[in-house]
């Protein structure tokens, strides 16, 4: 195949090439495989054409079928979901329609770059200043208006060496998805940014999720790192956890992916500090077997049925679920910040179960922001002895702006890590939370 740059190339070599009187051009000769002439060989899609032809790519442009007509493969790149009104990127075409016409589309082009205003640098075939869809050269154009949409072909993703966009960079936008998500473009999820995907790994029968397998491939050969597997639990006594930690291990078959436990169920309610134990129970089966584990629940969920014993809870990482909005979200939007849940260790947030990635998937994928990786985890805790102790950036007292909060005496905290140089507890996962090691006794 080919990328969007591979074929933007040989767009751009072709720009100043002019027909001869009458739709007589290199690109119709190519696609008729003769010379042409006359009014009905307007020239703009053929043009586009035999571009992918050159590149080696024929597949891309409406899946290898032969056409010079607009609107085929207008209709073709909508069946195939992939055909969008808005967020264009190098390398989509676009479609118009200009005048009269009785078609939803008239003439076609690439975009070539997008601007802050909205607007688009194109090359097209077929077009002049004096006419916006019929002139007789290759041109670069700035489009506004007469914007029908945007089609996305499956491109290569461009060769980005993974340590550069992925490793130890965070926080990190990604998405969960499992049999419910079938079709996915994994190629597209990396173009339009997704960072990272969780994976649902196995089913209540405790057979493997229908789509696990296809994703993880998919994931694999896009280049994408799969952060986590999750098991959605109904687990409601110890000895059930443990099955179904043992059944996940097998499914990953030695794959080092931390897994997370999906504590949400209506039977998992109302069970007391019960739902502790099954969960420290599940965990301790997932770090004998070497991999690393989190908690995944609602905000609600959390507070209600979690928070009231998780003095007692071994898990030192959560990954919550909290929608401050029903409204469609893209991968560039930012949620509220404001709405960030304000719970201790938390790893992810997912802030939306209706994201959309038109080019990807036709429909909603949960979005999650992850905050930092997910670690091998062993439980330390200590209690406040000062009446009232400072919560600092940095661990140390010189700064007098890095104080961000405070504990009060009594209250337990989570220690992650221990400052060498100091002594300071942090107590936060991403390292943006200290308190001086003085005025805490270790539990």
């Amino acid at each position: 195949m080919a990328t969007a740059k591979d074929v933007l190339a040989i767009a751009q070599k072709y720009v100043g090439v002019v027909e001869k009187p009458n739709n007589n051009v290199i690109f119709n000769t190519i696609y008729y495989g003769r010379e042409v002439s006359g009014a009905q060989y307007a020239w703009c899609c053929a043009f586009i054409w035999c571009l992918y032809k050159e590149a080696k790519a024929s597949d891309l442009f409406c899946g290898g079928q032969k056409t010079a007509l607009c609107q085929f493969a207008l209709d073709y790149y909508r069946k195939n979901n992939q055909f969008f009104l808005t967020d264009p990127k190098p390398g989509d075409l676009v479609f118009f329609r200009f005048g009269q016409s009785s078609r939803e589309t008239n003439h076609i082009g690439f975009v070539e770059s997008v601007n802050a205003n909205g607007s688009v640098n194109t090359i097209e075939g077929n077009t002049s200043d004096a006419s916006a869809n019929n002139g007789g050269m290759v041109m670069r154009r700035v489009r506004s208006a007469g914007i029908v949409g945007y089609a996305r072909p499956n491109y290569d993703p461009e060769i980005i060496e993974l340590p550069a966009i992925f490793q130890n960079v965070y926080p990190q936008k990604g998405i969960d998805i499992s049999k419910y998500q079938q079709g996915v473009n994994y190629r597209a999820l990396r173009t339009e940014g997704v960072k990272f995907v969780v994976l649902k790994i196995i089913r209540k029968d405790l057979n493997p999720d229908e789509m696990f397998e296809k994703h993880y491939q998919g994931c694999q050969e896009a280049g994408i790192p799969v952060r986590a597997v999750y098991n959605y639990s109904y687990a409601t006594t110890v000895e059930k956890a443990k099955i179904d930690a043992h059944r996940v291990i097998t499914i990953l078959n030695g794959r080092n992916i931390p897994v997370a436990l999906d504590v949400e169920a209506e039977v998992q309610k109302n069970l007391g500090e019960r739902l502790i134990q099954i969960i420290n129970a599940y965990h301790s089966v997932i770090q004998e077997a070497g991999l690393k584990f989190c908690v995944y629940t609602g905000l609600s969920f959390y507070k209600t049925y979690i928070k009231p014993y998780i003095n007692k809870l071994n898990c030192t990482q959560f990954w919550i679920a909290r929608y401050p909005s029903t409204l469609e979200m893209h991968v560039k939007d930012v949620p509220p910040p404001d709405k960030k849940p304000d719970v201790p260790g938390l790893i992810a947030w997912q802030y939306s179960s209706k994201g959309r990635i038109p080019s990807a998937y036709s429909g909603n994928i949960d979005f999650n922001i992850l905050y930092a990786p997910i670690v091998e985890q062993t439980r330390k805790t200590g209690t406040v002895t000062a009446n009232s102790l400072r919560v600092r950036t940095t661990p140390d007292t010189k700064d007098l702006s890095n104080v961000v909060g405070y504990v009060k005496k009594g209250e337990v905290v989570v220690i992650y890590a221990t400052d060498v140089k100091t002594g300071w507890y942090q107590i936060d996962l991403e390292g943006k939370q200290w308190v001086s090691n003085k005025y805490i006794q270790i539990n």
